[in-house]
């Protein structure tokens, strides 16, 4: 299991492939399986590093405050151990955050920026409506099938469980493979909560890429378009049919798309 000791935890990671270097940044509680549909592909073009953050899949989980800034560490400390001086960062939803703090704290050491069904933080974003806010405070630490099948519809666009039920059965199974406790859940929550870039971003400089799914119901598609707006000289993309997890709904697309820019 391949493992690094740094910033005061162990951070699980895996490797794949060989060219430019691309880093994969998960979203609240996702580990390394979940980006089992951009792997394949990526990995023909790319040396795509992924690695579960703190408080998800097999890295450390302390029970102690979380942030984005600590998290940017994490993803920095891998870089260095594994010797990779530059890097296009790639991060979704949470990862986003993350994947923003590591450009703007440490712009030289990233080519390419990618924010995925992400936002800036803050007071002016586009916030869910109450009936999500309600449940992203539901967590449970234990579920069943049946709640596992109703978290993936949640972040999924209309009739995806439907149209792709072999993709849902997948999910299901990384979901409960890399379920990580309580209270890791609600510290890495929080330290979402507790962000805001927007002041910094109007200064990036890197070129920068956004996606996001018109049917997202966790982060809504609006934080996307502000993102756009507000860093200079960046590119955006909505999938009309996709929500909070396109990369799983419209692999294919979302491969390409991060190709073609990271190439390009």
């Amino acid at each position: 299991m391949p493992t690094i000791e740094a910033n005061g935890i162990v951070i699980y990671y895996e490797e794949h492939g060989t060219g430019p270097a691309l880093l994969l940044i998960q979203g609240l509680t996702y580990a390394t399986p979940m980006w089992h549909w951009q792997m394949v592909e990526l990995q023909k073009h790319c040396r795509v590093v992924a690695f579960d953050n703190r408080g998800s899949g097999k890295s450390s989980k302390p029970d102690e405050p979380y942030s984005i800034p600590l998290f940017a560490r994490d993803a920095l400390a891998l870089m260095d151990a594994l010797g990779i001086e530059k890097a296009a960062v790639l991060g979704i939803s949470m990862g986003g955050l993350i994947a923003q703090e590591v450009a703007l704290a440490y712009p030289r050491r990233v080519s390419h920026l990618i924010l995925c069904a992400t936002l800036y933080g803050g007071l002016t974003v586009t916030q869910p409506t109450p009936e999500t806010l309600a449940y992203l405070m539901q967590y449970q630490e234990q579920v069943d099938d049946e709640i596992s099948r109703l978290e993936v519809a949640y972040g999924t666009a209309a009739g995806f469980s439907e149209r792709h039920p072999d993709r849902v059965n997948k999910l299901v199974e990384f979901k409960q493979q890399t379920r990580p406790p309580k209270y890791a859940y609600f510290r890495q929550l929080m330290s979402s909560l507790g962000y805001s870039s927007e002041d910094r971003l109007r200064g990036l400089t890197i070129p920068t890429l956004i996606l996001a799914g018109k049917q997202d119901r966790i982060i809504p598609p609006q934080n996307s378009e502000r993102l756009h707006a507000i860093i200079p000289n960046s590119q955006i993309r909505v999938f009309e049919n996709a929500g909070h997890h396109l990369h799983i709904e419209e692999p294919e697309a979302f491969n390409q798309a991060v190709l073609d820019f990271v190439r390009g």
